[in-house]
């Protein structure tokens, strides 16, 4: 099945420790800034799609927080419980556990405190269905509790269009969402109900233009293979904090905030 064979592959990336969700440590690090920005003190939160813990070590070691990780990968999970043990975190302020976003009904059974934020990150398009993905987010919010924000850091397909159609413009390659990918669409996101959209942000809409287009563009140019952490990268992280750049539409991976009713 499908799905195993995505596990199959999640559990293969487990020992690459920080690079295990992207190669990309550029665009994890923007991620990261972005997602921390609506965390405060005093909080549970809920990173479901941990990976090997990135996100987690990072707000745990900046913000007096409680987190659980879980991942669906006993690999991933392994390499977070050893890592969190190295650095010297506490289980009681960041634990880990295995968890199939599938079955997160399951957990809501065994929930006794509601968690104040969960965040996923590039996980729900490892589903392979829309109705998948989208009961999924049914849940989750149900994990919250009343008020509380689910960031919703996911890839939608419109942002790639777009990517695309610039890249092809200027003679690159379109590029091809992975293989083991549903990524969201817009009209998935309108018959989203049971939560309160918030707020909508496109944070990666200069980081792609300047990594997939013109650092992608230029290494064409030299006949060699763009590089992510080439210093053009990193001058794109430098300019995404300014939010005008949003208005671009070209960003694949976009945050979406959702608050529970209360």
């Amino acid at each position: 099945m499908k799905k195993d064979k995505i596990l199959e592959f999640w559990n293969s990336r487990a020992s690459l420790s920080s690079l295990a969700g992207t190669n990309d440590i550029g665009l994890k690090q923007l991620e990261i800034k972005t997602l921390s920005h609506y965390v405060s003190d005093g909080q549970r939160i809920l990173d479901l799609g941990c990976g090997s813990g990135t996100t987690a070590f990072f707000l745990a070691e900046n913000k007096s927080v409680e987190i659980t990780g879980m991942d669906y990968s006993p690999e991933m999970v392994k390499e977070a419980i050893q890592e969190r043990d190295r650095r010297g975190i506490l289980p009681s302020k960041l634990n880990f556990a295995i968890q199939d976003i599938r079955n997160i009904d399951k957990l809501l059974s065994k929930q006794t405190v509601p968690f104040d934020i969960v965040i996923t990150e590039r996980v729900l398009i490892n589903l392979e269905t829309w109705e998948e993905q989208k009961n999924a987010i049914r849940e989750i919010i149900k994990l919250l509790r009343p008020g509380g924000l689910y960031l919703m850091c996911e890839n939608l397909r419109d942002g790639l269009d777009n990517l695309n159609e610039m890249r092809i413009s200027v003679g690159l390659q379109a590029i091809a969402s992975p293989w083991h990918n549903r990524y969201l669409e817009q009209s998935d996101i309108l018959e989203i109900d049971f939560a309160e959209l918030i707020e909508y942000r496109d944070f990666t809409s200069v980081y792609y233009l300047f990594s997939r287009i013109i650092n992608a563009w230029l290494a064409k140019e030299q006949n060699e293979e763009p590089k992510y952490d080439a210093p053009i990268n990193r001058l794109a992280l430098e300019l995404s904090k300014f939010p005008q750049f949003e208005a671009l539409n070209l960003g694949q991976t976009r945050l979406w905030v959702f608050r529970r009713p209360e």
